[in-house]
């Protein structure tokens, strides 16, 4: 079995599709074995988060750990990876984390992220809004390993599309979200070396 655990901090669009696409569902490794992967838990930094609505729904399990009540990033942190202790979790999966992880979480935990924009293009915060008003024609998603700079880990996956059918900013973002719900399970699936 393959132990995914999710993090977020809002809606939890992308929690969801990656529930609908893997939890509890078998994909075949690289000897052509039957691999159940499952997502152990879903943790939010937000108890008004209305992923936590989707997990309920969706039947996943589900903890609030809220940042605010922690001294420092790394005593939330450390909080964090007590809480992951009994999932033995081969991946964390980041959907929507408003939350710069450190490298001393990175050093314990393998995090995946994924950015609604062609990296290196529009790190950071507002990115999908920004790639809709930036000059290139083409925009995407990219899935990437969370590394210690922001939005600069090794990508795993990107995928594009011409920016000139999508005159508005909602039907872009349509666009954005229908990749990003599909691209971040592709990528999932690759880094556990399953298909």
């Amino acid at each position: 079995m393959k132990s995914l655990v999710v993090l977020f901090s809002n809606n939890g669009s992308n929690l969801e599709a990656l529930a609908n696409n893997l939890h509890n569902q078998y994909f075949k490794d690289a000897y052509n074995n039957r691999i159940k992967v499952q997502i152990s838990m879903c943790i939010s930094n937000n108890a008004k988060a209305y992923g936590l609505k989707r997990c309920k729904a969706l039947g996943l399990p589900y903890q609030v750990l809220e940042h605010n009540y922690f001294a420092s990033r790394l005593d939330y942190e450390k909080a964090l990876l007590k809480l992951l202790e009994p999932y033995a979790c081969d991946l964390v999966i980041l959907a929507g984390f408003m939350r710069i992880l450190s490298e001393y979480f990175l050093q314990a935990k393998t995090c995946l992220n994924i950015h609604p924009s062609l990296l290196p293009l529009y790190k950071g915060l507002h990115a999908l809004e920004r790639s809709f008003k930036g000059a290139e024609c083409y925009a995407g998603v990219s899935v990437h390993y969370v590394s210690k700079e922001l939005d600069s880990g090794k990508i795993i996956l990107q995928e594009s599309f011409e920016k000139s059918a999508f005159q508005t900013l909602e039907s872009f973002k349509t666009k954005v979200h229908a990749i990003e719900h599909r691209v971040y399970t592709q990528a999932v699936l690759k880094v556990l070396g399953l298909h």
